[in-house]
């Protein structure tokens, strides 16, 4: 690109809460003030948005480290260069949360594969009986639907 032109690639707007099949763009090891950790560039598959997320590698965040690593549906045994997950996907919960003082969506907590998919599904469902139940409701500029006015002077109730 020509050092006078810019790119006007953007990300979406913030996601709301709920399960996200999350590609992995990069992944590195960095080096953290009590102990090294995973610096994750997630992007949203099938949508768009960019989400950052560390994984720390210290023995008291193991948890959420081996919550990561069967998120990737890796083997409980043996080693890995963490290269090898750039490309990978995996499923996590989403949230909104606020960094700096800004809006942002973060990685709730990662999910096994099938539980993702089903939370994936149940979301769609919902989301779609919602726009279905939407659908169904009469247009309230039609007030009409709702309130039936009889403009008769014999049915007006005098005020005052």
């Amino acid at each position: 690109m020509a050092k006078d032109t810019i790119s006007l690639n953007r990300d979406a707007a913030l996601l709301p809460d709920g399960p996200y099949k999350l590609r992995i763009e990069s992944i590195e090891v960095k080096e953290g003030n009590a102990a090294p950790y995973m610096a994750i560039r997630f992007r949203v598959v099938n949508g768009s948005g960019t989400i950052f997320h560390n994984v720390s590698l210290a023995e008291n965040a193991a948890f959420f480290r081996n919550q990561f690593l069967d998120a990737c549906a890796l083997p409980t045994e043996g080693s890995l260069k963490i290269t090898a997950l750039r490309g990978k996907s995996l499923w996590a919960n989403v949230t909104e949360t606020e960094f700096n003082g800004q809006p942002r969506n973060a990685v709730k907590n990662f999910l096994l594969p099938e539980v993702g998919e089903k939370l994936a599904e149940s979301a769609a469902k919902t989301s779609a009986n919602n726009r279905s139940f939407a659908e169904k409701m009469p247009d309230p500029a039609d007030e009409a639907d709702f309130y039936p006015v009889d403009t008769e002077e014999k049915d007006a109730i005098p005020i005052g």
